[in-house]
């Protein structure tokens, strides 16, 4: 007779520190045509760069989607075609609102957040501290394909809780602050 046994999740979720450059990409996001709307980031460094001149942020795709944003069929085929053809060191799908807007997951399609999850298996929750600025948005890169939750610090028990029941044993969660107030 054999015996199951379950893991327990310690310390569920991780707490880690942004690194020191933050969300690197926050300007361009900004650029996003809010709302309604999503936006496809591909960063794939020149052909003539050096290995010194690139960073974390080199070889990445990363899809925006903002509040009451629905991921249609043409928007995952476009998001996987170049996941497939750059072959990047950095996927990240974030879901990020307006810097008036709610960082709730009531003001999110659940249908997207639901397919994010089924993308990625690692699960951020951003703290900002000031929207729009790298160095006042937390950011770190755990996993090759990562899916990113931003919102304000009174905002992240709100999303632990929608998030933990829809989270499936291989995900892992992971909130990421800002250290004394920048990256």
């Amino acid at each position: 007779m054999s015996v199951q046994s379950t893991t327990r999740r310690v310390g569920f979720p991780a707490h880690l520190m942004s690194t020191d450059e933050g969300n690197y990409h926050a300007p361009w996001r900004d650029q996003a045509p809010w709302p309604g709307r999503s936006m496809l980031k591909v960063y794939e460094p020149p052909p003539d760069a050096c290995s010194s001149d690139l960073d974390e942020h080199a070889s990445s795709v990363i899809l925006y989607l903002g509040p009451g944003v629905r991921v249609t069929t043409a928007t995952k085929r476009l998001f996987h075609q170049y996941v497939a053809k750059a072959l990047p060191d950095r996927v990240e799908i974030e879901f990020s609102s307006p810097a008036c807007g709610l960082s709730t997951p009531s003001a999110f399609k659940s249908s997207a957040v639901e397919w994010a999850l089924g993308e990625c298996d690692e699960v951020l929750i951003a703290v900002d501290h000031e929207r729009g600025l790298a160095t006042g948005e937390a950011h770190r890169v755990l996993a090759l394909k990562q899916v990113v939750f931003r919102c304000r610090e009174r905002e992240v028990d709100v999303w632990v809780g929608y998030l933990k029941p829809r989270l499936k044993g291989r995900h892992r969660l992971t909130v990421i602050h800002l250290a004394a107030g920048r990256a």
